[in-house]
């Protein structure tokens, strides 16, 4: 991990109102945080728009009403994350593990579901487009 990489992972775990600011400032920037470790952590209301999550770990994370549009989780671990409300318009979810997570109300829109794990998943009310 390189230390702009390591700058932005702290500054997520530190303080999501930041980041949202930083990320607000700079929309286009393609964030790379695959392989990192985001288990067990409160963001809520996250902008990870665009992000590479690729194998990170988001296990018992909670992002409900965070921004994923166009967000690369392939083969993340997302065991009972709490994505309740969350935008995921366009997330490549590909070979991910869903298990227990909770997608209820959320926009999957175009989303990437191909090999993901889904076992005791709930996707209660979700705005679904042309889920793949």
């Amino acid at each position: 991990m390189n230390n702009v990489t390591t700058n932005f992972l702290i500054a997520l775990k530190e303080s999501v109102e930041l980041f949202n600011r930083w990320r607000v400032s700079d929309p286009d920037y393609v964030l790379d945080l695959s392989e990192c470790d985001l288990s067990d952590i409160r963001l809520v209301g996250v902008d990870l728009r665009n992000t590479i999550l690729r194998n990170a770990n988001l296990e018992n994370s909670d992002l409900r009403v965070s921004i994923l549009d166009g967000t690369n989780m392939s083969g993340a671990n997302l065991t009972d994350a709490n994505l309740v409300g969350a935008s995921m318009i366009g997330v490549n979810l590909s070979e991910a593990n869903l298990t227990g997570a909770d997608f209820s109300c959320c926009d999957l829109t175009d989303a990437d579901l191909s090999g993901a794990c889904m076992n005791d998943t709930r996707f209660v009310c979700i705005k679904d487009g042309t889920v793949r």
